[in-house]
């Protein structure tokens, strides 16, 4: 697994509930480990975010990524973009509660992360290989739930 590039700094309310370690335990025999990049990521509206964690409504935790742009559409040829035109996997974990992180760490440990082990490692014919596919693992924070949502968008 590539470890992430940078850790975002936190508000003190909040917390990672998985470390590159746990991640990369529960992801050991995925068969292309190696290439899965992992990303450590804040949401896009902070206040939102802040709003769903104080409320303890359900949000997503960890989605696991496939996204492959089309070779026909001209992008450059910077090598970032060049693993987008191969097929990149991601796997992006989103904060928790603090006072929440113990229990999320290890419903996500037993229950999410065995998941998306298995969405990663699912056979699938040549022609999904394209477009943006994601599998997310969501948690309500009340109920120490997890939900899925896989996703799968042709373009």
């Amino acid at each position: 697994m590539k470890p992430a590039k940078r850790k975002p700094k936190l508000p003190a309310y909040l917390s990672f509930p998985l470390t590159y370690q746990a991640v990369s335990q529960g992801l050991q025999m995925v068969t292309f480990a190696d290439s899965i990049e992992l990303l450590f990521s804040l949401p896009l509206s902070a206040t939102e975010f802040r709003k769903t964690v104080t409320a303890r409504e359900s949000y997503p935790v960890v989605i696991a990524e496939y996204v492959r742009w089309d070779r026909a559409l001209s992008h450059g040829d910077d090598n970032w973009i060049q693993e987008y035109h191969d097929g990149k996997w991601s796997l992006r974990v989103y904060p928790c509660a603090r006072d929440q992180r113990a229990e999320i760490k290890n419903a996500l440990k037993s229950r999410g992360l065995p998941f998306v082990k298995e969405w990663f490692d699912r056979k699938r014919p040549d022609s999904w290989y394209f477009g943006r596919k994601t599998c997310e693992i969501w948690l309500d924070p009340e109920t120490q739930k997890i939900t899925t949502k896989c996703k799968e968008s042709p373009r």
